[in-house]
């Protein structure tokens, strides 16, 4: 028997009014007007998995990224016992719970680290297969950071990172080999991150070799194959890499990236280094070949216009901190964070009688390894409360599938801020008289 399985309710959906619940035995079941399906889910952590019902009708089986959708078994039958076979089964790939990384800035003498540079502070976040989250913010954030921790190229100070099922938090480099595959990197500059003494074919046969992705007799053949996939020229199998332009330096990225067949990717700024056109074509590739190959991206830009065009999520991050996550549509209509508006507000718009209102934010940002206390964006936010300047703001979903860490959203602090204000009057106190006392000493 199944174990229980959670369900959700269905907001999206066309059909009117759907209904998810479970029965007896723990079993899900939809119902929909005169439509009923059953769905049953069988593996050692069936009650991982959520139940829903899609705008097309189709149910959907979405299991959580320590989960995983592999060794489990799904049924669903209509109202009248009839197999179903036109249902959708997916997974969150990637989990991020509370991540951090820190870089020791002074030790002790006995080694023990005594300040650091917070580069990623406790940030969460999924990612569904088959979707992009972009990651923005300003130069200095944590973005790239928080890109390499998850691939392990550093190790994590805290936190847990759950990719397709497993737990690869604590993994050694040993361990992490047969995940290397499966998770794939490109840089932010074509023209150092390819080796100038090897060729084309070689630098993208190289990690197929390694990794024995194909026989050896069949590599040069499923490198042909690749470098079409990315618009590479057959002829270019045997030319080295100062011999190319920027973007199509970028294709080789790509397809050395894609010879190992991954499933997430991670786009360090892929199109920063290249001129509009040549983006343009790179960010079509990259969709072409997540429709054609299956890939998620985690696509980290600065480019707010070309990451509203190519993902399906967004991530703010400001000092190592996530200030807002939501669906990209979402963000873009209703940004809440007062970061993310005046992000937002920076993005030019092509039309010469639409009047900017562009939000300058005052101030420069401050040293990650000395941030402020409080909302770590106080000190430049233009709506900023007393309260923002001692006490951490919470992260809460304001609406549904959009989160932000701001007090203006919290029911609690906004009803309560005479409560904060005598508090932080009462701390501004104590520290003067430390400071008064400091000065007698």
């Amino acid at each position: 028997m199944a174990k229980k399985v959670k369900v959700q309710s269905v907001t999206d959906s066309n059909i009117t009014s759907p209904v998810v619940f479970t029965d007896a035995n723990g079993v899900a079941v939809i119902q929909s007007g005169k439509t009923r399906y059953t769905v049953e889910v069988k593996g050692e952590k069936s009650e991982g998995a959520e139940v829903s019902l899609l705008k097309d009708g189709r149910v959907k089986v979405k299991f959580s990224a320590d989960v995983g959708k592999k060794n489990h078994t799904v049924t669903v039958t209509d109202g009248k016992g009839n197999a179903v076979e036109d249902f959708v089964v997916s997974e969150d790939i990637l989990e991020v719970r509370n991540l951090k990384k820190y870089f020791p800035l002074t030790r002790s003498l006995f080694g023990k680290v005594l300040s650091s540079l917070k580069a990623v502070d406790d940030v969460s976040f999924t990612l569904e297969e088959g979707t992009t989250i972009g990651v923005v913010g300003e130069s200095g954030c944590g973005k790239t950071t928080l890109g390499r921790t998850i691939l392990k190229l550093y190790d994590s100070d805290g936190g847990k990172i759950y990719f397709d099922g497993d737990d690869i938090t604590d993994l050694k480099r040993s361990e992490m080999i047969k995940y290397r595959t499966d998770i794939q990197l490109i840089f932010q500059d074509p023209y150092s991150s390819l080796p100038p003494r090897m060729t084309v074919g070689n630098i993208i046969a190289e990690a197929v070799r390694v990794h024995n992705i194909v026989p050896k007799s069949e590599i040069k053949n499923y490198v042909h194959k690749i470098m079409k996939q990315c618009g590479l020229q057959r002829h270019y199998y045997d030319r080295y890499p100062h011999e190319f332009s920027g973007g199509q330096r970028q294709r080789i990225c790509i397809a050395r990236a894609l010879a190992v067949k991954p499933k997430l990717v991670i786009c360090d700024e892929p199109v920063s280094a290249l001129d509009v056109s040549i983006q343009a074509q790179i960010i079509n590739l990259l969709k072409k070949l997540q429709k054609t190959e299956g890939l998620t991206y985690v696509f980290i830009s600065h480019d707010l216009s070309v990451v509203k065009y190519i993902t399906d999520k967004i991530m703010v991050m400001y000092l190592g901190n996530v200030m807002e996550t939501g669906e990209t549509d979402e963000i873009f209509d209703n940004p809440l964070h007062p970061y993310t508006k005046a992000l937002f507000s920076a993005v030019p718009v092509p039309d010469p009688d639409v009047k900017m209102d562009r939000i300058i934010l005052g101030g420069d940002i401050p040293s990650p390894a000395n941030p402020p206390e409080g909302c770590k964006f106080h000190t430049r936010c233009n709506q900023c409360m007393n309260v923002c300047k001692f006490k951490q703001p919470q992260y809460i979903e304001h609406v549904k599938g959009h989160f932000v860490a701001c007090h203006l959203y919290d029911e609690e602090v906004m009803s309560h801020l005479d409560r904060y204000e005598k508090e932080y009057r009462e701390l501004l106190a104590a520290k003067e008289q430390e400071e008064k006392n400091e000065k007698e000493k």
